[in-house]
């Protein structure tokens, strides 16, 4: 029985939920993609490789990853403190969608998308 150690390289496969609402917001499965809406034509889909406690995942993933066995599937909760943080609704913007048009955007569910220099994505509809 081999065990993930810091500093080892895998390939790992992954879908990342919201706990609350269990919706998907990321995977490295095309299929999964697909269903959840949020797949690309430009994606790259299967295992992604990592070295693990390098940084390549966000920080309670990389912890949880030590000590795993390989080739088993795990179910890991990540604290918003050791993921992407906690939701703030003052960070969150809403936009119409006559303003995307207007500047020649037609965005879909899960798109990628740059306003005013700051990242975000189209959740819904």
């Amino acid at each position: 029985m081999t065990k993930v150690e810091k500093g080892d390289v895998i390939r790992l496969h992954y879908t990342g939920r919201i706990k609350e609402t269990g919706e998907i917001f990321d995977t490295t499965d095309e299929e999964i993609a697909k269903k959840a809406g949020i797949y690309r034509e430009d994606g790259v889909y299967g295992p992604v490789p990592i070295a693990v406690g390098a940084g390549h995942v966000i920080k309670g993933l990389d912890e949880a990853l030590e000590g795993l066995e390989v080739g088993k599937k795990y179910e890991i909760e990540v604290p918003p403190e050791k993921g992407f943080g906690k939701r703030d609704r003052k960070l969150i913007k809403t936009f119409t969608l006559g303003q995307f048009r207007r500047q020649g955007i037609i965005p879909f569910p899960g798109m990628p998308v740059e306003i005013e220099t700051e990242g975000g994505r189209k959740l819904k509809g």
